[in-house]
């Protein structure tokens, strides 16, 4: 099994400039795109999948943006939405490797299964249904979760709220999933700091908005070996100007100053600390590409991981 991380909010012009700088032999990026955003960018995007600039591409209903955005304010918008969202799906979603039901109350897992059945039973001849996303807490998430397993769902989320501590529920989780073949998907889990939890759930897939999020305070990501470990770690790099960087960061002149692999890769690609401040882009392309590489050693690890459990 590999894991796949989906890069959410990504839009088509960062596409272009990532394989620009980096190159055409650029890891090819996956992408989590959002219904809140349809109007021009995802055709882009279709169009760039076509042509397999993105690897796959995932279609999720918007429900975390609109519920940021105060936009859904009562029950007669949210079910305006919700046709919208099934319209949009009933013609599109053949062009998607999934798409995600809309789970706008985090709080309410039951108002979220009513949408995700009307949505399915809307599209009951589309060939792909759409994914439920579980927001129960605590142990009521496997009973949540074994609710979409009766319902044949050959795809779950869980969504970016949900936490789980206890060791026993995550076991009787992986083993309803592997006896029904059942796919999962992780909400906002891309993080350098939750490895751990990674390799523990294991899921088929993945996503978070982070190079974004990092990007647009000035940090840049950098995956680095540790010479004596041997092991990756996803780096912050703060690209100090004249302001104070923020306590407890590396910043840019210390960091590259200490770390020659760092400063070739950047020579690779022609990069340099003036271009990274004067044009935001670059530092998105950047993290970007440092989030398809964290790919490709997650799944280097689940393979060695898996080696060792099968010596």
């Amino acid at each position: 099994m590999k894991i796949k991380l989906f890069n959410a909010a990504v839009g088509p012009g960062l596409i272009e400039a990532y394989y620009r700088i980096i190159g055409c032999d650029a890891p090819v990026p996956n992408v989590l795109c959002s219904y809140f955003y349809a109007d021009g960018i995802i055709t882009r995007l279709l169009e760039m999948k076509k042509k397999r600039m993105i690897d796959q591409l995932y279609l999720d209903s918007g429900a975390y943006s609109f519920k940021n955005g105060d936009l859904i304010k009562n029950y007669v918008e949210s079910e305006k939405f919700l046709d919208g969202f099934i319209g949009y799906c009933d013609l599109f979603e053949d062009m998607f490797d999934a798409y995600f039901s809309l789970d706008n109350s985090f709080n309410d897992p039951e108002h979220n299964l009513n949408y995700f059945l009307r949505m399915k039973n809307a599209l009951v001849n589309k060939r792909k249904k759409p994914v439920p996303v579980l927001h129960a807490r605590g142990k009521d998430v496997l009973e949540e979760f074994k609710l979409y397993v009766d319902l044949d769902c050959p795809q779950v989320a869980i969504g970016s709220n949900v936490r789980i501590s206890d060791s026993d529920i995550w076991k009787e989780f992986q083993k309803i999933r592997r006896k029904k073949n059942i796919k999962i998907h992780l909400f906002g889990t891309i993080h350098e700091k939750k490895i751990e939890h990674l390799m523990m759930v294991k899921p088929d897939s993945c996503d978070s908005g982070k190079i974004f999020q990092v990007a647009k305070y000035g940090f840049l990501l950098y995956l680095k070996k540790n010479p004596e470990t041997k092991i990756f770690s996803m780096d912050r790099i703060y690209l100090e100007t004249k302001d104070t960087a923020p306590d407890r960061s590396v910043t840019f002149s210390k960091y590259i100053a200490e770390n020659d692999d760092f400063k070739q890769y950047l020579d690779a690609l022609k990069i340099n600390h003036g271009m990274l401040l004067e044009n935001s882009t670059m530092i998105h392309l950047v993290n970007l590409h440092q989030v398809c590489l964290y790919e490709a050693y997650l799944n280097e690890v689940l393979l060695t991981e898996k080696g060792k459990a099968n010596s």
